[in-house]
């Protein structure tokens, strides 16, 4: 007990010195502010309305609502503290590192070995993507269920067997009729039982926080295999610093299907609502975006290269851009070597099953992210091997372990090299982590390390934007569009960048390139408008601003938000007719009837502001600068002429 509580502080505070970095961390521009930052359900904190939302909706593709609710838990405790989020998702990786080691602590025996998986786990960079963006709290949390899972489960099956054992040994026994032995029975039953519900449980609270977890029920069949040793005609013995016994409860494979019935029950209604909520999602891209050729060329492809980035972990970057397409030689060497591994795995299935499982465990766990349904312009993703690594570290750190027997200087080698490895791991996680600090230093990491990366140099020229360095960021713009003229992101935000410094015409020319490119875009269309409005053209401003409502009716916000910019510049005329024009297209908008009723009132109609200032109580009883503006408003108007 003393050496597992050592080897968990020592993983807990390794894990901790090398993220603990993230407390200082802010925002960053990838997904945080639409998640997060900018998400009015996420900033309200944990209330009824929010989880109802998170609940029947698909925003950002995917149904996910426990992370959504982890997200609104963390606005109630802490606000938009963006250092504090970052430590509730560090606590999730050391609650999952300490895991893992329980995990296969309890299904092997093997202290030592279960102890280097987790701190592989724990300190290798691929999963800093995972751990220092807040956006993705959903791998950290679908993974601590997907550990708990696992722990229930491993319980529930030596539970079993040893209950069964128990039974087929006594049956001919005069002792089975003994009442204690039957009520201890009895007792061992009911709490491997419960032990399965916890288990089917923690999965389903794990889909609810990330559907790539619908893969679990084949990695319980590959445990059932190794090294649990439940399956019938396989003669395999758990390995480990001390040697377990073979499994008493062999079962067929039929049997063990029957069993995960009702894991592979939730696990096709995950699926069934990721594919509905899917169809009208954002990120999707078509047949003509991704065409099927190059989808069915990554996935080989990226197998490798998520197997060279596991052995080799440099140039790690947020975004790794999907090419036009995969060469010969790549595609044909990567389907070469996945099946050189896959065969001699196959080969030493008895001998050394570990190789199999963690083979099999990485290749399965990664399908769901693999590129067959393309979400999003990448080509692969550090985050996505958070869970598939630990395959590959079980096969890789047992696999050491056993080849190592005969070594004659074993007990130093073997700890030392155990030892570099991991120093290197936390040196780079380190640096890696430090990368993630803010948007400026993530996205220009990335464009260092990735050639021609697009979406990368746009994050980047958005973080300079907002940075106020308006020159920087359109030179990243106009990189952007020298690789690819007709991209309407850059085209998008080149023209706001161009407005904002006073360039209206080429501004315009910007935006009229990239409606040439998504007509149907209302992000465009209202940008068109303002710079419309700005040279004088009112008629085709309002044309634009018409087409952008009709696209998105929540746009009509971003006409109340230039009224005011317009009025703070003492454009007060503009500033009018922007107010008008929003409450046309939505006359229940309380802030404009206030704003424009504090337009009238500088100007001395103050009959007009009082009706624009009960308007906006009457659309919003609470609203307390209406209610100050109605005062003012009626003292001015019951005021002895001439005071």
């Amino acid at each position: 007990m003393r050496r597992d509580l050592f080897i968990r502080l020592l993983l807990a505070s390794a894990t901790v010195l090398v993220y603990g970095q993230v407390a200082d961390f802010d925002f960053t521009n990838f997904d945080d502010d639409s998640l997060i930052c900018n998400n009015p359900n996420v900033r309200g904190g944990l209330t009824l309305h929010g989880v109802l939302w998170a609940l029947s909706t698909s925003y950002f593709d995917f149904w996910h609502p426990l992370t959504w609710w982890s997200h609104m838990l963390d606005c109630t405790l802490f606000g938009l503290d963006p250092g504090s989020l970052h430590l509730v998702n560090l606590g999730f990786h050391v609650a999952n590192t300490l895991l893992l080691f329980r995990v296969w602590r309890q299904m092997t025996g093997a202290v030592w070995r279960s102890a280097l998986v987790a701190a592989l786990f724990a300190l290798h960079p691929l999963h800093v993507e995972s751990v220092a963006w807040l956006s993705e709290r959903k791998d950290v949390l679908s993974t601590f269920f997907f550990m708990l899972t696992l722990l229930a489960y491993a319980r529930y099956a030596q539970k079993q067997s040893r209950v069964e054992g128990r039974g087929s040994r006594a049956g001919s026994d005069s002792l089975a009729l003994d009442p204690l032995a039957r009520r201890s029975e009895a007792k061992m039953a009911r709490r491997w039982t419960l032990d399965y519900g916890l288990a089917l449980g923690f999965f389903a609270l794990g889909l609810m926080s990330k559907p790539m977890l619908v893969t679990l029920p084949f990695v319980l069949l590959l445990l059932d295999y190794w090294p649990l040793g439940r399956m019938s005609g396989v003669k395999c013995q758990v390995s480990g610093e001390k040697k377990g016994k073979p499994s008493t409860l062999n079962l067929q494979l039929s049997t063990l299907l029957l069993e995960k019935l009702p894991f592979f029950v939730l696990a096709a209604g995950s699926c069934a609502i990721t594919c509905f909520g899917m169809q009208g999602g954002q990120h999707l891209l078509s047949a003509e975006q991704a065409p099927w050729g190059l989808r069915l060329a990554n996935v080989p492809v990226s197998y490798a290269r998520y197997l060279g980035r596991l052995v080799w972990p440099a140039d790690l970057a947020a975004l790794y851009p999907m090419p036009a397409h995969w060469g010969f030689w790549p595609v044909g060497g990567s389907v070469v070597l996945l099946l050189l591994i896959t065969l001699f795995v196959a080969g030493r299935a008895r001998s050394a099953p570990w190789l199999l499982t963690g083979w099999l465990m990485f290749l399965g766990t990664l399908v769901p992210v693999i590129g067959l349904v393309p979400n999003g312009f990448q080509s692969i993703a550090d985050r996505y091997t958070y869970i598939p690594s630990i395959g590959l570290f079980v096969a890789g750190v047992w696999a050491a372990a056993e080849l190592s027997v005969r070594w004659k200087f074993r007990a130093l080698l073997l700890p030392g090299a155990a030892a570099l490895t991991l120093l290197v791991c936390g040196a780079l996680t380190w640096f890696q982590v430090g990368y993630w600090r803010n948007s400026l230093t993530l996205w220009s990491h990335c464009v260092a390390v990735t050639r021609d990366n697009i979406m990368a140099r746009i994050s980047l020229g958005n973080a300079l934007q907002q940075a106020g360095q308006i020159n920087e960021a359109m030179d990243q713009y106009r990189e952007v569009l020298r690789l690819n003229p007709d991209q309407e992101h850059a085209n998008l935000d080149l023209g706001a960048a161009l407005a904002m410094t006073g360039q209206l015409h080429e501004a315009t020319n910007c935006f009229i390139r990239a409606l040439r490119k998504r007509p149907d875009w209302s992000g465009a269309h209202l940008n068109l408008g303002r710079t419309l409005f700005e040279l004088g053209d009112y008629s085709g401003a309002l044309t634009h601003y018409a087409e952008a409502v009709r696209l998105d009716s929540n746009v009509v916000v971003a006409f109340t938000a230039r009224a005011g910019d317009l009025s703070a510049r003492g454009k007060s005329d503009e500033a009018v007719r922007y107010y008008l024009e929003a409450l046309r297209f939505n006359p229940a908008d309380p802030v404009a009837h206030c704003h424009l009723g504090l337009e009238w009132l500088q100007r001395g109609r103050i009959d007009e502001a009082i009706g624009q200032f009960q308007e906006a109580i009457r659309l919003k009883p609470d609203d307390a600068e209406a209610r100050d503006n109605l005062a003012r408003a009626l003292e001015m108007k019951n005021a002895p002429a001439g005071r």
